[in-house]
């Protein structure tokens, strides 16, 4: 669906504007982050919640974002979902509310697991991500009960992967104008 380049383009549009942003990768099952930012995937989240790291070690700050922090998830716990749901993760969501003025987690699909729905009850608000052509109606209204069954605060839909060219007339006849305008300014 593309949740985890949505979350890296909030927390990166954020920081850009001059917010203090925690970027986290709390999909302790198949993490990422690291990757998008050439970092080391450890330690990590997973080994601040076990004890084994301090934050300070774990955390990783962008020489080229200032106010962008990454928490990449670290080794994956036995356990994911129950280590998310911890009154530990609980206290470092409390903790992080202090420290930064926006915390963006990137957390496991929604239709596969848990994860995103006990961490969501803890966010201020969610995006639910979906790809167009792949995602079905069944599955996002799935999600959207889960999440408001858990009381989480939907902010929005983010729809990736639209194909323009094949949409109804008016975005074909939108983007010619747009080109042609573009032309106009060169």
């Amino acid at each position: 669906e593309g949740k985890t380049l949505t979350a890296i383009n909030c927390a990166t549009v954020l920081a850009q504007q001059g917010a203090k942003v925690l970027l986290v990768d709390a999909d302790l099952r198949q993490p990422s982050l690291h990757q998008a930012f050439n970092i080391p995937p450890s330690p990590g989240l997973s080994a601040i919640l076990a004890g084994t790291c301090p934050e300070e070690q774990a955390i990783a700050q962008l020489d080229d974002m200032p106010y962008l922090t990454v928490l990449p998830s670290g080794t994956p716990p036995a356990y994911p979902a129950e280590t998310l749901a911890s009154q530990k993760m609980a206290d470092l969501i409390q903790r992080w509310r202090t420290q930064y003025d926006h915390i963006v987690l990137d957390t496991p699909p929604l239709s596969m697991f848990t994860d995103a729905v006990v961490l969501g009850a803890r966010a201020d608000a969610a995006l639910l991500v979906v790809r167009s052509a792949v995602t079905t109606k069944y599955a996002l209204r799935r999600s959207r009960d889960l999440l408001q069954r858990a009381n989480v605060n939907i902010a929005g839909v983010v729809l990736n992967g639209v194909d323009l060219r094949y949409q109804n007339g008016y975005y074909r006849s939108y983007g010619s104008r747009s080109k042609k305008a573009e032309g106009l300014i060169h």
